[in-house]
């Protein structure tokens, strides 16, 4: 007996009710570390924060007196400079590691931490 939409409801209902919220906060970075990638934040005390960003490659073309040559380069996220806003992600609930996503780029409009 194949399973109904009423199933699968439930059981991703309970696969929610499992997994706790994501806590997102903002705060100032207070002292940074670039070799490692970690930051810190007064709302954190002394827990070091790793940033988490997405190595890429990525193809540029440089012009040279003999013409266009096609280069590629591995690019990294950049540490947040101190005193930037940034954005903590702490996914799987308040007892687990926070990660920083950030900084926020936006200063138009409003957001949580100013």
């Amino acid at each position: 007996m194949a399973l109904t939409e009423r199933d699968y409801d439930a059981i991703f209902e309970e696969i929610r009710r499992g997994i706790p919220p994501h806590e997102v906060t903002y705060g100032k970075v207070v002292k940074r570390d670039e070799k490692k990638k970690l930051v810190w934040l007064k709302e954190y005390g002394d827990q070091a924060i790793p940033i988490v960003g997405l190595r890429q490659k990525v193809t540029y073309y440089d012009t040279t007196p003999t013409g266009v040559k096609k280069r590629e380069a591995v690019v990294e996220p950049e540490v947040p400079k101190l005193g930037e806003l940034v954005v903590v992600l702490r996914q799987m609930g308040s007892r687990r590691l926070p990660k920083c996503l950030g900084p926020v780029l936006s200063r138009a409009g409003s957001y949580v931490g100013g």
